[in-house]
Order: C-alpha cells, then structure tokens, then sequence
C-alpha cells in the first residue's frame, strides 16, 4: 500500500508513504523521513509524524491513514504544520 502527494507553493516536496512488510515509512522527496518500528505495526489506523523543509526551517508533518480489513486505504491524510493539505 502506498500514497505520493506532491505539493507546491509554500513547500516544494514530494511526500511518498509505504506500507509494505515491515513496518510503516515516510519519504520526503525520496529520502527517508520516518518509519514506524516494525514491533508497532497499525493495521487499521497508522500515524507517522515527520518534518519537510521549508526555506530553511523545519516544518512538522503527519500522515493519518486507515485501512481495511483486506488492507486497502479507506482514508489518506496529509497535515503540514497541523492543517491538512491533502485528503482523500
């Protein structure tokens, strides 16, 4: 399982997360940025916490997702400095 979102504007980035064997990840524009361990899998609502880079400062961001019982995305979102940037 697995989401891309490019955002543009305020933050250049491309945020990919991964949800395949062991363990939860967050790419930020193809460098790891988090990763859950792989003792603490969430297979019905993981939640990473990472930071982008913007103009030189850090900026906190989260991915939320929720996930069927036969492990499909159901709900997939992207906060930026605690606003959602990207829903689905």
């Amino acid at each position: 399982m697995g989401r891309t979102v490019v955002l543009s504007g305020h933050i250049d980035a491309e945020i990919r997360y991964e949800s395949w064997g062991n363990g939860e990840r967050v790419y930020v524009n193809g460098q790891l940025a988090a990763r859950s361990s792989p003792w603490h899998i969430h297979f019905v609502a993981p939640h990473i916490d990472f930071e982008i880079d913007c103009m030189g400062n850090r900026v906190a961001a989260s991915v939320d997702v929720r996930v069927s019982l036969i492990l499909r995305i159901t709900r997939f979102t992207l906060a930026v400095d605690g606003e959602a940037v990207y829903s689905e």
